[in-house]
């Protein structure tokens, strides 16, 4: 426990459209503006240095091997963490300007954010030209059992957790469909999963990229293996992705879907999935006949 000399209070300020927000999020909200604009100006000498940490995280990022050679880390193989030494600042210069120029001669950059809510993108990207936002969605059933797997949720308080979960994704949708058309899109993860080509293409057309060979080859041998069992909690592996979009139907517990069923019937509605009873019949139904088709209704008008 804190003890406070003086009380604390919220302090607020007013926007130009008279909308009031707290004056910590609007220097969070400032920070993460800064952050998009440095990653998508290439300005990589600007970020904080968690954001240079994590791109150590992912082996098949752009600038992992690149920086590997320039910086002095350390990997704990067993625990799957890294520590990097960045606090030289001359090293850090000349490894981020290698960084800078493989981003600066690159004719589109891209990242991914999580748990980014759509009503802050208006505030924190409308100073970065030309940007284009991909917002991907997934069944909430599917969200919370793959935070079961990775040890982030337990399901005694799945009441509360689905509530939390679908009134954030129902606030999502709502704000997606105010921003302006063009330079947003709207992808289903189980529509990804189930038909990665035809969904693969409208998302480069979409976003002016050339869809080659090398990308429907690369494709079919990351979205067609036959993994089924998964070590490590955030490196990819090739296994069936359809099947893979699937496998909570059976691993969550009734009384847990009947919970997430009640708390999320309008997010199903938005996403045109069903409740878990009908689900699992629909499940049982098409495996006995033509599995690839399960998801047709959720993915096509």
């Amino acid at each position: 426990m804190v003890k406070r000399t003086q009380p604390h209070v919220d302090k607020n300020v007013e926007t130009k459209n008279s909308e009031v927000i707290n004056e910590d999020e609007v220097r969070n909200l400032t920070k993460v503006s800064k952050v998009l604009k440095n990653i998508f100006t290439c300005n990589f000498n600007q970020l904080p240095v968690e954001i240079l940490q994590s791109i150590w995280f992912f082996p098949q990022g752009t600038g992992h091997e690149m920086l590997i050679k320039c910086y002095n880390f350390y990997i704990d193989t067993q625990k799957h963490t890294f520590k990097v030494n960045i606090s030289d600042s001359e090293r850090k210069a000349r490894c981020v300007q290698e960084l800078e120029t493989v981003c600066k001669s690159s004719t589109t950059v891209l990242i991914k954010t999580i748990r980014i809510s759509f009503d802050l993108f208006p505030k924190v990207v409308s100073k970065i030209p030309d940007i284009k936002i991909v917002h991907l969605v997934r069944d909430p059933r599917a969200i919370l059992h793959s935070r079961k797997e990775i040890g982030h949720l337990d399901y005694r308080p799945i009441k509360r957790l689905s509530r939390m979960l679908c009134t954030k994704m129902r606030e999502n949708i709502h704000n997606y469909n105010k921003l302006k058309q063009g330079n947003r899109f709207f992808i289903k993860f189980e529509c990804l999963a189930a038909y990665p080509h035809i969904i693969t293409k409208t998302l480069y057309s979409n976003l002016s990229l050339k869809y080659t060979n090398q990308t429907d080859i690369w494709l079919t041998s990351h979205t067609r293996g036959n993994s089924t069992s998964f070590e490590k909690k955030y490196e990819a592996h090739v296994g069936d992705s359809l099947m893979l979009s699937l496998k909570w139907i059976f691993r969550m517990p009734k009384t847990v879907l009947k919970w997430i069923d009640r708390e999320c019937e309008d997010v199903y509605t938005n996403l045109k999935v069903s409740d878990s009873p009908r689900l699992l019949q629909q499940y049982q139904y098409m495996n006995n006949f033509n599995i690839a088709k399960f998801y047709n209704n959720m993915c096509y008008e």
